[in-house]
């Protein structure tokens, strides 16, 4: 791996352009956990209920879920843009029918479960994160699952990701982050070099680098997860996250302190926070044209970038 260089934590120099706005949607988009941009438009994770956007995020409009006993946790979507949710137990896993607009259950090997990430493989393969029971597997589009957890400490998924080469990660709360390259049937410890800190942000760019969020700093990988190294240590009262990185270099962090970018892969950070209301922020999502969207408690928020050089 190509030596980045680990400089000392500093404070993020300010950043006083661009400004950020409140996205004029759907009322009851607040406490936006989750933002995903799919093939069927953007769809964001806002209070427990599930909002869908086919105007790049300028409008939203709240997806009906009342078919759903239990709280939804997680979304993921498939390369069709097909919609799966995890959910509070019982109820563990449910997809969207957009063309009758209706949810369906998908649990069967999963049931009395809660699902607290998911990641959607392909549009036959799904990975579920439990709390207590580890990674479950679906190879027939969610119809039926099986446990997928040989190598992985006993225990809850803090984190579920996987790279578009097919690695999958799994992060836990004290146990530090693992990792499969056959597709979820066996798990290895990831040496890091964070050790047992819990992992609270992940994030690959189209060039494979993956890039960790932890209590311990920032760490990147640029072999796939192979050999790690740490680009900003950790930094007191900076908590990552949320971490998106749309072109090699380029990254964003979603912070409990605002909205961080980089030009350096971590190294180095500029505060991009002006105008955001609402400081806390849990998800990010960069869109094509050049507005990036912040999930917060207060609500959606987005800002124009400017043209990068």
């Amino acid at each position: 791996m190509a030596d980045l260089g680990v400089e000392p934590a500093k404070e993020p120099t300010v950043f006083i352009d661009p400004i950020w706005a409140p996205v004029n949607g759907e009322p009851g988009l607040v406490s936006v956990t989750s933002l995903i941009s799919s093939s069927s438009g953007l769809w964001a994770l806002a209070g427990g209920n599930v909002y869908h956007s086919t105007t790049s995020g300028v409008t939203w409009r709240k997806i009906d879920a009342s078919a759903i006993p239990s709280s939804i946790l997680c979304l993921a979507s498939d390369s069709l843009g097909t919609i799966v949710a995890g959910v509070l137990a019982p109820s563990a896993m449910w997809k969207y029918e957009q063309d009758e607009g209706t949810w369906k259950q998908i649990n069967t090997g999963l049931e009395y479960r809660s699902v607290t990430h998911v990641v959607a493989a392909s549009t036959t393969i799904l990975f579920a994160g439990t709390p207590g029971w580890g990674v479950f597997r679906s190879t027939d589009g969610g119809v039926s699952w099986s446990p997928a957890s040989t190598g992985l400490p006993t225990g809850d998924i803090t984190i579920l990701h996987q790279t578009a080469g097919g690695r999958l990660f799994a992060g836990t709360p004290s146990s530090g982050l693992y990792t499969s390259a056959d597709s979820g049937s066996t798990w290895s410890l990831a040496e890091t070099g964070a050790g047992n800190h819990e992992i609270s942000a992940i994030s690959t760019n189209p060039a494979g680098t993956v890039f960790l969020g932890t209590a311990a700093g920032l760490f990147c990988s640029s072999d796939g997860g192979s050999s790690w190294i740490q680009t900003f240590p950790f930094s007191a009262g900076t908590e990552f996250r949320a971490l998106f990185s749309p072109r090699s270099g380029l990254l964003y962090a979603g912070t409990n302190r605002g909205v961080l970018r980089s030009h350096d892969n971590g190294r180095t950070w500029e505060d991009m926070s002006q105008g955001l209301v609402g400081i806390g922020v849990h998800t990010i999502l960069a869109l094509p044209d050049r507005r990036l969207l912040a999930g917060t408690l207060q609500g959606l928020f987005y800002t124009r970038l400017p043209m990068e050089p």
